[in-house]
């Protein structure tokens, strides 16, 4: 068999540790952890949303997320977008939470579950899982231009915390297969597919949206 490659293992941890928990794997068991992220996401949606804009807009932007056509299918299917999707959207509300408080000790806690949530995000789908939050913060501060609040979220933290969350993973990625499961990993699966797409059957056409636009 061919290791599988494409994506980091969070999905899959989350996958074993159900089957586990409920002793035995079928078509239903698979589907629990997608349900559960699907639910944690819209909490965090109601989270920022009210936040931002007060408790009416939190729950009516909960709902809207949680009746969309396409975010109704995919988290009732055993798919790694789920993961991607919570920790990037609780990652928002962390950074949020930070950025509105007003005590020092209250924002480096949330700017630390921003990081963290980063590295869920991360060893759920690769770099996209850091490049969401991270191009979204950057472009939010830029419009309050606020730059220099990316001095007092304490940059080593999220790294300090990524390389924690993620290095036991290389380690054993190395293990296993050493430069060739990292070449693999890291540049047919990322730099490829972001400079070009890559060559792992993701192309589409462009009536391919026309079915998703709707949804």
């Amino acid at each position: 068999q061919k290791p599988f490659l494409e994506k980091p293992p969070l999905h899959y941890w989350l996958l074993t540790a159900t089957f586990k928990a409920f002793g035995h794997a079928s078509d239903g068991v698979a589907r629990i952890p997608s349900a559960v992220l699907g639910l944690v996401a819209a909490l965090a949606v109601f989270s920022l949303a009210r936040m931002l804009f007060g408790m009416r807009t939190g729950l009516l932007s909960a709902f809207i997320l949680s009746t969309s056509g396409s975010y109704f299918e995919a988290t009732h299917k055993v798919l790694v977008d789920n993961a991607l999707t919570c920790f990037v959207l609780c990652a928002m509300a962390a950074f949020m939470a930070g950025y509105s408080s007003d005590q020092q000790r209250s924002r480096v806690l949330f700017y630390a579950l921003f990081y963290l949530f980063c590295g869920l995000a991360f060893l759920s789908k690769g770099f996209v899982g850091l490049a969401f939050p991270g191009l979204g913060i950057l472009a939010f501060l830029m419009f309050r231009r606020d730059l220099s609040e990316i001095l007092r979220m304490r940059l080593w933290l999220g790294i300090a915390l990524l390389m924690a969350l993620s290095l036991p993973w290389f380690l054993a990625l190395w293990r296993e297969g050493g430069a060739e499961y990292f070449r693999v990993f890291f540049i047919e699966n990322h730099l490829h597919r972001f400079l070009s797409g890559g060559t792992l059957g993701h192309h589409k056409p462009l009536t391919f949206y026309l079915g998703r636009f709707p949804q």
